[in-house]
């Protein structure tokens, strides 16, 4: 096939084989909250499964929580639904912090959300909250807490990946200068969990940073990485069907 992009007048051109199709340059603010002013939007997510496009944002206000807002278009994105508010964080920037960060995976008609979050209030406790819509998109489950640490620890960089009924998610437990490296696996499409050390950092080694996660039904691919103070080294974890 021959594509090729090229402007013509205000529109786009994708030109297949000497057919011509125009796409309208047209913007729609997708992430506008009617009767709230207008923020920052931050850790974007989108997935597009069949015509159905998923998409997940925050919405970022300096020193305020953030909150963390679904969207969809079940026409390739000729329309779209209403935005769904999944929730609100306990302490202001939380939702917003690693670029690492994969917060939502779809499977068929089933759209899978995982968070973290930290309340510095309820003893620094940190939670990992994991949201499901059985129905493409249209309704959320409420938050299921699927792990959780005090004493002033967190638990950050979750990523999600799901095919069929099987979900995985990836995440580390901060603990100071180390940490622990974690995967739950459901194969019931979310409704349990079972909890898997992969991996734990020394003192000496410090804390590991999750990088990427993948999943491919039988097996789970974790690249994370060590650092330092003199030297930074990457690690990968396959993690074989026991598990799932």
């Amino acid at each position: 096939y021959e594509i090729a992009q090229c402007l013509v007048g205000s529109e786009m051109c994708i030109r297949d084989r000497g057919q011509e199709s125009y796409i309208s340059n047209r913007m729609v603010n997708l992430s506008r909250i009617e009767g709230e002013k207008e923020l920052e939007s931050v850790t974007v997510d989108r997935q597009i499964e069949g015509n159905t496009i998923h998409l997940l944002w925050v919405e970022y206000e300096y020193n305020k929580p953030g909150k963390l807002y679904y969207r969809r278009s079940a026409d390739l994105g000729e329309t779209w639904d209403n935005p769904i508010l999944i929730m609100t964080q306990s302490d202001s920037g939380e939702l917003t912090g690693s670029e690492y960060r994969k917060s939502m995976a779809v499977s068929g008609n089933t759209v899978h959300i995982a968070v973290t979050d930290y309340n510095y209030a309820d003893n620094g406790t940190g939670r990992l909250y994991y949201f499901r819509s059985d129905d493409n998109g249209v309704a959320f489950s409420e938050g299921t807490v699927i792990d959780m640490i005090d004493g002033y620890k967190r638990i950050t960089n979750s990523q999600i990946r799901a095919m069929g009924e099987q979900v995985v998610i990836a995440y580390r437990k901060e603990l100071y200068r180390a940490s622990e490296l974690y995967a739950a696996v459901s194969t019931d499409s979310g409704k349990n969990f079972k909890k898997n050390l992969v991996d734990k950092s020394s003192t000496e080694t410090h804390a590991t940073t999750l990088y990427d996660l993948h999943f491919d039904g039988s097996h789970i691919h974790v690249l994370h990485g060590y650092y330092s103070v003199s030297y930074t080294h990457l690690r990968a974890h396959e993690t074989l069907s026991d598990l799932v």
